[in-house]
């Protein structure tokens, strides 16, 4: 391993291999042939990754558009200890299986965000001064991170991409308050297409944009910089309003 090596960054980028739109069986199976090849690289590279003696100049991690069906060595010791445990920036994202009608992506994507992210990649980062995290889902089943415990004492800057504000399987302000938590350190705040979650039968939203904002200008006295931004391509379908913005 490079003894110098400060940044490891992988991208497995699949935006090259559209997905099936309509129900096209050989363009179906050419799909998932690709998904499938796919698949086998990211985990070979992350089975070598999480097993390697990585020297102690290492301090940014970036693994973006990780597979959330390839289930990782991440509970390695030599993973644990010899990264995430000694890095100061950490970059996550995850994607769903890109296959209509798969069943196993919103089960996947679940045990990612609720578990292992939470527990194998967060909790024992705790020399973190950056941390990016985005679910690559921008409408429909949005999976839930439990952040209620997670704390970083070093924590500078923080960008969230998909994020649900008001997850129904958090507590109401579980995202706001894990935002506030860090209010001694955090001088720069990214919110990218995050929405809130609003039932479909509330006559009035539970919480409010406004609400938030108004927090969080009385709690983050050293923020210095915030960008909140909405991707022109997160456009939210009728059928999935409920996790359209409120105003």
């Amino acid at each position: 391993m490079f003894p110098n090596l400060k940044i490891i960054r992988l991208d497995f980028n699949f935006d090259g291999i559209p997905g099936p739109h309509n129900s096209d069986i050989l363009e179906a199976a050419t799909f998932c042939d690709r998904q499938d090849k796919l698949r086998v690289f990211q985990r070979a590279v992350m089975h070598g990754l999480t097993h390697a003696m990585c020297p102690p100049s290492l301090k940014e991690l970036a693994l973006l558009n990780l597979s959330a069906g390839v289930q990782g060595s991440y509970a390695a010791s030599s993973f644990q200890k010899g990264i995430i445990g000694n890095i100061t920036a950490l970059s996550l994202s995850f994607t769903g299986d890109r296959v209509i009608g798969d069943l196993g992506s919103r089960e996947n994507l679940s045990k990612i965000w609720g578990y292992v992210v939470p527990e194998l990649f967060l909790r024992p980062a705790q020399c973190l001064t950056s941390l990016t995290l985005c679910i690559d889902q921008d409408n429909g089943y949005i999976p839930c991170l439990s952040v209620v415990e997670l704390h970083f004492p070093h924590l500078a800057f923080l960008s969230l991409r998909h994020m649900l504000f008001c997850h129904p399987q958090q507590g109401s302000h579980d995202m706001e308050i894990f935002i506030i938590r860090h209010k001694m350190t955090l001088q720069s705040l990214v919110l990218d297409s995050c929405a809130m979650y609003v039932d479909k039968w509330a006559i009035a939203p539970q919480q409010t944009w406004l609400d938030i904002w108004n927090r969080f200008e009385i709690e983050l006295d050293k923020l210095r910089d915030l960008a909140v931004l909405w991707s022109v391509d997160a456009d939210i379908p009728d059928k999935h309003k409920q996790f359209e913005n409120t105003k």
